[in-house]
């Protein structure tokens, strides 16, 4: 069922609208109301609607501006304008902002229940987690009004079992985690974030989204550098490769010191650092997922002499090649 938020200041017309018949079909529901956009972006910030259905004319913020703030903050919230046909001009200033349809007021149940049904074209996709990216993805929003966010919306569904939502939580966090990986790469090879949700679930959850917060201005993601997205994908798909770096650099169609200099201050590591890390990673799956020798790994994956490999990749794992395959292969 997609939960509706209606904005309206006139309390006889939201009467009348919440006694049409298309209420009892279950698809929609009129979740929340709201007088103005303000209070609007209240409601927004402390619950999840799938729907926002809003008048242009209002006190206090206009349905205007609550399409423009509704963009801005990220909401993924379908929107839906309504206002009398002088307002037409507004209407267009509204879809350019994102709304999908204006409806003439005063409606009929008819022409509402169309509205509804082209808006529900742009639905089914929304999930929690991307929700919780949408918001990361903006300035915003603080780690704990996301955690407070998250938190309800799991309370709303688990209202009587602690465990599902922590679970759920968790869940929820490693997708967004994905998606941030999906965004940036070179994340998989960063350490990675402890995602453990304890009994203490608001505080845990704002613990894990301020460290996602961190590495969304650390690495820029709102805006990801083109160059350096490359570089990491001609990297990462070439990493046996003899002269890696000047392959990239004939590829990139860039010098080697300004591109050195361009991912470091994105990634925070250099050209080199990053492929040892990639190597260890491609070491780490060959050791578990073939039977190959140490010293034939070591020279695929460029390295003159099997104590220079095994040297880095104890540095980088805590162990020697041997026993790292043995603990995971019994």
């Amino acid at each position: 069922m997609y939960q509706i938020l209606f904005v309206e200041d006139d309390e006889d017309i939201l009467f009348l609208i919440s006694r049409y018949k298309l209420w009892r079909q279950g698809q929609y529901r009129i979740a929340g109301t709201a007088a103005n956009g303000r209070e609007a972006l209240d409601k927004l910030a402390a619950a999840h609607y799938d729907l926002l259905i809003t008048d242009i004319r209002m006190p206090v913020m206009d349905g205007l501006e609550l399409c423009r703030r509704v963009r801005e903050l990220g909401y993924r919230t379908i929107v839906i304008l309504a206002s009398t046909y002088h307002d037409f001009a507004y209407a267009k200033e509204g879809m350019r902002l994102g709304a999908v349809e204006y409806i003439e007021k005063p409606f009929s149940e008819e022409k509402l229940e169309e509205a509804l049904e082209l808006a529900g074209r742009f639905l089914g996709g929304n999930t929690l987690e991307d929700e919780i990216y949408d918001r990361l993805m903006h300035q915003n929003h603080t780690a704990q009004q996301m955690a407070g966010y998250l938190t309800g919306q799991l309370q709303a569904v688990f209202p009587d079992n602690p465990l599902m939502d922590r679970q759920e939580a968790a869940a929820v966090l490693q997708g967004v985690y994905a998606k941030l990986v999906k965004r940036a790469p070179w994340l998989e090879l960063m350490g990675g974030v402890d995602i453990y949700i304890g009994e203490n679930i608001p505080e845990d959850t704002s613990r894990v989204l301020q460290e996602y917060l961190n590495i969304v201005n650390r690495y820029q993601l709102r805006e990801p550098d083109p160059v350096v997205q490359k570089m990491v994908t001609i990297l990462k798909h070439n990493i046996c490769r003899p002269r890696l770096l000047d392959y990239l650099s004939e590829q990139m169609e860039l010098s080697k010191d300004y591109m050195g200099k361009r991912f470091r201050s994105i990634v925070g590591i250099t050209i080199s650092e990053y492929c040892t890390r990639l190597k260890m990673e491609q070491a780490k799956a060959m050791l578990t997922g073939t039977t190959k020798k140490v010293y034939e790994i070591s020279r695929e994956l460029g390295y003159t002499t099997v104590d220079y490999f095994t040297g880095l990749f104890k540095s980088y794992t805590g162990v020697t090649p041997t026993t790292y395959r043995n603990s995971k292969t019994g």
